[in-house]
């Protein structure tokens, strides 16, 4: 019966601290939103370009993003706290957003439903500036559909062309889920970026001035995706001293995080894709550090300059 007892204390004990951390952790990520909102510090951060002599100046004017995604629901479901700071009116500056999908969706035959289904999360629910959905014979969604890097970075250039975006927000190379079609994305947006930096895209001029540059959205490990906001920590200190390196690519030590201030709006916008929303998205969306905060890192091509001797 003691043993009993000083289980239930322990296991009690354990609960009521992991409430607590999870519940700070909460608390911490408002008021990180918060401060963004009125600061935007991390917007300013995101909109910093680097010139040659490595010196950092701000982009003057309005400034403009573009999501770059494979499905319909992954605006949602993994970038929702990026687009959700973004689009806050609480700060000054004004960004507009724009939205690029590779595929609309038509794994199970649903494309056109999915696509409208996109169009009101992006335009109605995260109040985003335009949404594209490229749905060629080449990128057609499900994971057994090799998609070729020449055809995304084709459709990245002539959006790029199009909007004139200062950064390009997409996935790393992990893709998050590990999902074929998000890894191809990543590969195909950075295939565009070294194109561009090597002018070798035809009928094209990109300068160190109008190419964007590329941020990418960290891959967690397993168990700290499903930490919700006790990730929170992790993710300040991940930000400032961790550093990925991708097969095409270095990321760089400029780094960003966004946190959701109304994670209900993340929410409603997921619920907006009534084709995806099933028992498994449900449990996701609620219990994934996704949907309270991102963390980008900066890509850059070639070694980093500690390298270079």
């Amino acid at each position: 019966t003691t043993t009993t007892m000083s289980t239930s204390v322990v296991v009690s004990v354990s609960l009521l601290s992991l409430a607590s951390l999870s519940i700070s952790s909460y608390l911490a990520i408002r008021r990180f939103a918060k401060r963004e909102e009125t600061g935007g510090l991390e917007k300013n951060n995101l909109f910093f370009s680097t010139t040659t002599t490595k010196k950092k100046t701000k982009r003057e004017g309005v400034k403009k993003a573009m999501l770059v995604i494979s499905h319909p629901d992954d605006e949602a479901m993994f970038f929702g706290p990026t687009l959700e700071s973004l689009k806050s009116k609480g700060s000054s500056d004004v960004v507009k957003v724009f939205c690029i999908c590779l595929s609309n969706g038509n794994f199970d035959g649903l494309g056109q439903t999915r696509a409208k289904e996109l169009k009101k999360s992006t335009l109605e629910m995260f109040k985003l500036d335009g949404c594209v959905i490229a749905d060629s014979e080449d990128l057609q969604d499900g994971p057994a559909n090799h998609w070729p890097l020449e055809e995304i970075a084709n459709v990245v250039h002539e959006c790029v062309q199009h909007y004139s975006p200062d950064v390009i927000l997409t996935f790393d190379d992990k893709g998050v889920s590990k999902h074929p079609n998000h890894v191809q994305t990543h590969r195909g947006v950075m295939r565009f970026l070294m194109e561009a930096k090597m002018g070798a895209i035809p009928n094209a001029e990109y300068t160190n001035e109008n190419t964007p540059e590329v941020w990418v959205l960290e891959t967690t490990p397993l168990y700290r995706t499903f930490m919700g906001a006790m990730d929170y920590w992790a993710s300040v200190v991940s930000t400032t001293t961790r550093t990925k390196h991708s097969s095409l690519a270095v990321a760089s030590s400029s780094s960003v995080m966004f946190c959701a201030k109304n994670p209900s709006l993340i929410l409603e916008a997921m619920r907006t894709h009534a084709t995806q929303w099933v028992w498994f998205r449900k449990l996701y969306v609620t219990f994934s550090r996704y949907s309270l905060m991102n963390t980008f890192r900066r890509m850059d091509i070639g070694p980093p300059p500690s390298q270079i001797k």
